[in-house]
């Protein structure tokens, strides 16, 4: 049976933000407010949402809040924390981010491999004929 409960909470973190170097505050803000939710749910593994992760470092890493309010919902051991006015998040595949990304999720697909292969020929093929007209054109 899954077990779901949602509260609100105020995390108190200015003790151990203004207690820690000023780059590193933003960061030690966050490992704050996963101890809290570990501390006071005894739950095994702690999520924090982006619209959170963003409000600590809205202000940079040196100045983040000196309390956030939360909502934390429960779920099989696990606790989701959220802004009180942020909707739940849908998980999405992430795309690819860059043209090596990308190829090598192209090459995953079945058969990907030899149109790889022939669109490298054809480019290169193209390029050739390219280099030949201009010596012919120069000569």
């Amino acid at each position: 049976m899954v077990e779901k409960t949602e509260k609100l909470y105020i995390i108190p973190l200015r003790r151990t933000v203004i207690k820690t170097e000023r780059i590193n505050r933003s960061k030690v803000a966050a490992k704050t407010i996963r101890s809290y939710l570990i501390r006071h749910f005894k739950v095994e593994d702690t999520r924090i949402s982006r619209g959170i992760n963003e409000l600590l470092w809205s202000r940079g890493a040196k100045k983040p809040p000196g309390k956030i309010k939360v909502k934390i919902e429960i779920k099989d051991k696990t606790a989701f924390a959220r802004l009180p006015d942020e909707k739940e998040e849908v998980k999405t595949e992430k795309k690819p981010k860059g043209r090596m990304e990308a190829m090598r999720e192209k090459l995953k697909q079945p058969g990907a491999v030899q149109k790889v292969v022939d669109t490298a020929v054809e480019r290169a093929k193209t390029d050739v004929k390219a280099e030949n007209a201009e010596e012919k054109k120069q000569m």
